[in-house]
């Protein structure tokens, strides 16, 4: 009878050890991140698994009132908060900062080798560099622009069609060429509403290389680089006769800049443009300073180096950088950052594109900002208004850019 009691104790133990639950800490930096990790998680990851959320800030707001500091308040929490696995919602450029405290953990070697080799280089690539060749962070998505091209005007005017990582110089020619030798405007760059937005637009296009320092109290805006970009983009918008996705979409302009979303939404085509357009996709132009496209993502995970339950929170980070979340991420229209052929696959059947491209040009690392957000906002203001000047030829481009550095400072 004993026996049978010890037998009966034992089964009790095992059946509560086969399901007992497991839990995880994820530090999120604002509470509207929360949500989300809330919204998708509750239904999509094993039910076995207990997922605490706290935020780092109390709002969204407030990122962008640390944001030239959010790696240090990061690191602050993670070193006051034992208790956090994971921390999640934050950009490549506060990456560096994050492993010079140590206060997370190289991921190679823990993850599983599937999850890391098939991680796009598109956002591994910046991920590696702010690690010094090691990953520290996974992120499930990301996003990115696409050079699309009208394969029709293309063969109409007899022209070699674009290739992947052209210079922006080249690109320029390109359009020059499509416009001497057809009807169309050669090259499109987004929807700007007006000259000041194209510059914000500009912004976004030129964002590997664009930088805005303070230095002993003083607002270093990169004059030389601006000297040679505003006249490039200038003639490239000028040129073109102010083109823009619109008319692209339509089928009156050979080419056009785009973000990757646009590409996936049918709906664009349907309100814009034509669905029947033959277009083709490279990757983005880079500049001769850095190579490097626009993948880009704020939804990084990184492992706490003081992790409670180091292998649940490992477990975690190989599903959403896994085969199966990817599935569900396409479903939502979403690009994964898994990629392997069967993701190659369901893209070209759900879209009609092969987003090889996009996927294989490795992104850029930006640089982490060194002036608060409500300076850096005056800053973009101001380089506004010179570059609307200087695009309608107010001034000349040396006098515009003297009074740009003078007014920010």
């Amino acid at each position: 009878m004993r026996r049978i009691s010890l037998l009966l104790a034992l089964l009790v133990i095992l059946i509560s050890g086969c399901s007992e639950s497991k839990s995880i800490t994820i530090a999120v930096v604002s509470p509207e991140q929360g949500e989300i990790l809330e919204q998708v998680f509750n239904n999509q990851y094993k039910k076995n698994t207990q997922i605490e959320i706290k935020p780092i800030l109390d709002s969204v707001e407030k990122v962008g009132e640390h944001w030239e500091e959010l790696d240090n308040i990061i690191a602050k929490y993670i070193n006051e908060n034992n208790d956090v696995d994971l921390v999640f919602g934050f950009p490549p450029e506060y990456l560096a900062g994050l492993v010079e405290t140590g206060t997370i953990q190289s991921l190679n070697g823990k993850l599983d080798k599937k999850a890391l080799y098939n991680f796009a280089p598109a956002i591994r690539m910046p991920i590696e560099e702010a690690g010094k060749g090691e990953i520290y962070a996974v992120t499930p998505t990301f996003n990115s622009y696409v050079l699309a091209y009208n394969k029709e005007i293309f063969a109409k005017s007899k022209i070699e069609e674009p290739k992947n990582s052209m210079s922006w110089e080249d690109l320029y020619d390109l359009s020059v060429k499509l416009q001497q030798n057809s009807k169309y405007k050669g090259l499109a760059l987004g929807v700007p509403d007006s000259d000041e937005e194209f510059y914000y637009l500009y912004q976004i296009l030129t964002r590997p290389i664009y930088s805005i320092e303070k230095v002993n109290n003083s607002i270093q805006v990169n004059n030389e680089m601006n000297k040679k970009y505003w006249s490039l983009f200038t003639k490239i918008y000028m040129d073109n006769k102010k083109a823009n996705l619109k008319e692209f979409l339509k089928g009156d302009v050979a080419m056009s800049v785009m973000p990757v979303a646009s590409i996936m939404d049918k709906e664009l085509f349907n309100q814009f443009g034509d669905n029947n357009l033959d277009i083709g996709i490279v990757q983005m132009p880079v500049f001769q300073e850095i190579d490097g496209g626009l993948a880009y993502s704020d939804s990084l995970f990184a492992l706490s180096t003081n992790s409670k339950s180091e292998e649940a929170a490992t477990d975690f980070l190989n599903y959403i950088q896994g085969e199966e979340f990817a599935n569900y991420l396409m479903e939502g229209s979403l690009l994964p950052t898994y990629w392997d052929t069967g993701v190659k696959e369901t893209l070209i059947k759900k879209y009609g594109h092969d987003f090889s491209p996009i996927y294989d040009q490795g992104g850029a690392l930006l640089t982490k900002p060194s002036i608060e957000a409500d300076e850096y906002l005056k800053v973009e203001s101001a380089g506004a208004k010179f570059f609307t000047e200087y695009l309608n030829g107010k001034d000349t481009i040396d006098s515009l850019l003297t009074a740009y550095e003078e007014d920010v400072n």
